[in-house]
């Protein structure tokens, strides 16, 4: 939370995780998607499934479902302590109404220094 005005702010986003070895926990994290209304979305429902696959091929499925008040909408869902057993990708998926949307890839790697 920015300390000035009260409101959420991103400051990391995650692009590699470097864990000494395996398995590891995801520490604390939230996945932030934010959604731009188009007309006619006004007090629509929208079902929002946030996907994380993990390199060893678990899912863990996240449900949220929000109705469109203002031009743009977020969504924030936190994670604390996802298991990763192996490197490879982790993936975080937005399905929203049953389509795919979006997506951002973490690549995980063992520390090497």
């Amino acid at each position: 939370m920015d300390q000035l005005s009260n409101e959420a702010s991103i400051f990391n986003i995650l692009e590699e995780i470097t864990p000494e070895s395996f398995p590891y926990a995801l520490p604390k994290c939230a996945v932030v998607s934010l959604w731009r209304s188009e007309p006619g979305d006004t007090g629509k429902d929208f079902q929002l499934v946030t996907k994380v696959s993990t390199p060893g091929g678990q899912i863990q499925e996240i449900r949220t479902n929000f109705q469109m008040t203002r031009k743009r909408h977020r969504v924030v869902n936190y994670l604390l302590g996802v298991p990763i057993a192996q490197p490879g990708e982790l993936k975080f998926e937005a399905v929203l109404n049953g389509e795919h949307a979006a997506e951002h890839v973490v690549t995980v790697e063992k520390r090497t220094d």
